[in-house]
């Protein structure tokens, strides 16, 4: 292709939003996928022509043109990382000068735009770089909030950044990064540098590194901290501080912020900590080679690599503390990436996964097992399930159990948070809590959150049992933790959902519903989903807790939001099972047993093709995900209460008859059971070959090998 690099392919970092991929192609092109691709064997979205359709092969939703349908004329590649906020995408469309640099073929062609993701349809554009383009421009947007109130910043290829509102368009600022100052070593016009990092919003402050293509990327270059809060042409007015010249090389990497520090990288090799506030440094790292990967903060450790393919790790701190060098003997030029306790570098031919060895198989950190609450385990039981240890609680047990690394996490009525050794069932340790703990407990790194009965979050450090911090609400917790990107999410009965921060507890946002909170809220992508006692099922943006939708049940809910791509599946006290789109906030389906006319209190366990969820008509149902017919049923000899979990294609469910059933997924055959001789209120919990509940007289049974 005539603006294709040869052989760099797709440059641009994909984005995901609950079963849609979008990224743009090496072609110019904004793209929008099924994350599932033809394994669903369904051709969704309104773009019909693929050529290839096996399941090995994309279903592409949509896709925009920008080259035909913009007049987008890119400079050897379109490289930017679709954003996604809302409903909105933001991209730079890469819109640049012809191959020798002299001239803007299209200078009225959009440089940046939004897209509304559903649809494909441009919402609004920006050309402001006009023919005033240096280079390509290969940057990606950011979104952040500035004193309340949203932005999203477009780095343009003429040297300028520009501040928009992010549903009009409507411009907020502008900040010339070529500007003169007076430690300028040379005029703005024969200053090459411009814009391929993506800007980075931190404390009201957008912060940004200058250079130009990797390839040409040397000598002096700039590192501005910008005053976020100012409108208008901002350019005289804006700079906090800069660091240019001599102090600071070219660079084409995004800085990472956290705890008052900065960190950034030169292009020819260093590693640079500032203090955020005033741009000193505080230390200076060579790295012994070229370095276009940007820093990564993460577990107290900043991770960069260089071209000599070696993985620089430091202390995170005011002092250069290196920690080790791994060399993965080939050149990496992408940043290291974290997610899910594993890290992640790409490698010029390998991608690699990097983890902590762990002592059995998938573990379980959360109630229903994963920030979506599908209640689906990762791990295998054996076929014949044996009872390997039980623990006596002094209390009933109602919370669902933790299972990661060797280790088991459960709540009681007592008021203590109880962490057993999964081989065991020996205590290691117990936290006592202000009240009774019906709240599920959740693991993040080194530390475990949970809710009790008078109102109190708590996190507890899970090396000794010690209290880290609590965090005060006005109404009992029983809703479990979700977890995202350093967030924690729960309810309360005083009607408020809250996000605080796992690291110290402060609160990040707060949102008030109009009833009591009792399920726990689910995560899908950049969404927080949760079935309220209000009736509604309320849809809020994780990063400020901005209520974006919501969607009338019919009645309320004490269940949790289980979530599947675009669908949300909740019991609720109408006597009715929903499926709820929460893209396009409708009732999808609604299911309700031909004869049996009772509440569901359950959350449902959830795969790609059924529903299991228990009712107080003492039934396990199944239900087709897509349409929400009845595939089978089993009745149990009292009222479930406890939410089913699905292993393999086995699905464990307890009933207050006091038996935890085994039944078969397919067809509902009971396959297995167990007769405990006490209702079971607590769902399963299955990590690392291990099935753990607990029972109303306080037993803690753990069934494997």
């Amino acid at each position: 292709m005539k603006h294709d690099w040869p052989e760099i392919g797709i440059c641009s970092v994909p984005c995901i939003v609950g079963d849609r991929v979008y990224y743009v192609s090496n072609r110019c092109e904004l793209i929008c996928a099924d994350t599932e691709g033809f394994h669903d064997k369904e051709n969704d979205g309104p773009l019909k022509d693929e050529n290839l359709r096996d399941k090995n092969n994309a279903d592409f939703i949509w896709r925009l043109d920008m080259l035909k349908e913009l007049g987008v004329v890119p400079l050897y590649a379109s490289a930017s990382a679709p954003m996604a906020v809302g409903n909105l995408l933001f991209v730079v469309t890469g819109n640049g000068p012809d191959a020798d640099e002299s001239r803007v073929p299209s200078p009225k062609a959009p440089s940046f735009i939004a897209v509304d993701r559903l649809t494909g349809k441009v919402v609004w554009q920006d050309n402001s770089p006009g023919k005033n383009i240096l280079a390509g421009q290969w940057s990606s947007p950011a979104w952040g909030m500035v004193k309340g109130a949203a932005q999203v910043v477009f780095p343009g290829g003429d040297g300028w950044l520009y501040a928009f509102e992010p549903a009009t368009g409507k411009l907020i600022w502008k900040f010339n990064g070529r500007q003169q100052t007076k430690d300028s070593e040379s005029d703005t016009n024969d200053d090459e540098n411009t814009f391929v990092a993506t800007p980075v919003f931190h404390d009201n402050k957008v912060f940004v590194t200058m250079g130009r293509d990797p390839e040409s990327c040397s000598g002096a270059g700039r590192l501005w901290a910008i005053d976020a809060t100012q409108t208008g042409d901002v350019t005289r007015t804006a700079r906090i501080w800069c660091l240019e010249g001599k102090d600071f090389e070219c660079s084409a990497s995004t800085v990472a912020v956290r705890d008052g520090l900065l960190y950034a990288v030169e292009s020819e090799g260093f590693l640079n900590c500032l203090d955020a506030a005033t741009g000193k440094r505080l230390w200076r790292y060579d790295l012994k080679a070229t370095a276009w990967a940007s820093p990564l903060i993460a577990d107290g450790r900043v991770y960069v690599g260089n071209q000599d393919g070696d993985i620089h790790v430091f202390k995170h701190g005011n002092q250069a503390e290196l920690v080790a060098t791994n060399i993965m003997n080939e050149t990496v030029c992408s940043t290291t990436i974290a997610a899910n306790r594993v890290l992640y570098i790409v490698g010029q031919k390998h991608l690699y996964a990097i983890a902590e060895p762990q002592r059995g198989a998938a573990n379980w950190p959360m109630f229903r097992g994963n920030p979506q609450l599908t209640g689906v385990a990762k791990t295998t039981l054996p076929k014949k399930l044996q009872l390997r240890w039980k623990f006596e609680a002094p209390a009933e047990v109602e919370s669902s159990a933790a299972i990661i690394d060797g280790m088991v996490y459960i709540g009681c009525h007592d008021g203590f948070l109880y962490a057993l050794n999964l081989a065991t069932g020996t205590v290691k340790w117990k936290y006592e809590a202000t009240e009774s703990i019906r709240s599920s407990p959740c693991v993040v790194g080194n530390n475990v959150f949970f809710g009790d009965s008078g109102g109190v979050f708590h996190a507890v450090k899970i090396r000794d049992g010690s209290g880290k911090w609590t965090f005060q609400t006005d109404g009992e917790i029983i809703s479990s933790t979700n977890y995202m990107e350093g967030k924690l999410l729960f309810g309360s009965y005083d009607g408020y959902l809250y996000c605080v921060a796992a690291g110290d507890g402060k609160l990040i946002w707060k949102t008030e519903t109009e009833g009591r909170i009792h399920g726990t809220p689910g995560i899908a992508g950049d969404k927080v989903l949760v079935a309220g006692c209000d009736e509604d099922l309320h849809v809020f943006r994780l990063n400020d807790g901005a209520n974006i939708g919501t969607v009338n049940m019919g009645s309320f809910s004490g269940a949790s939001a289980a979530i599947r791509g675009s669908r949300v599946y909740v019991g609720t006290f109408n006597n009715e099972v929903i499926s709820v789109d929460w893209e396009n906030k409708q009732i999808a389906w609604n299911y309700k047993h031909p004869e049996r006319d009772f509440p569901f209190y359950a959350s449902a366990a959830v795969t790609d093709k059924l529903v299991i969820i228990g009712g107080r008509d003492k039934i396990v149902h199944a239900l087709d995900a897509d349409t929400g017919k009845a595939r089978w049923t089993f009745t149990t000899k009292d009222k479930i209460d406890a939410s089913p979990v699905i292993v393999g294609q086995r699905v464990f469910v307890g009933s207050m008859d006091g038996i935890l059933y085994g039944l078969d997924l397919t067809s509902g055959k009971e396959v297995w059971r167990f007769e405990a001789g006490s209702p079971f209120f607590a769902s399963p919990a299955v990590g690392e070959g291990t099935l753990i509940v607990g029972t109303e007289d306080g037993i803690l049974y753990c069934f494997g090998n």
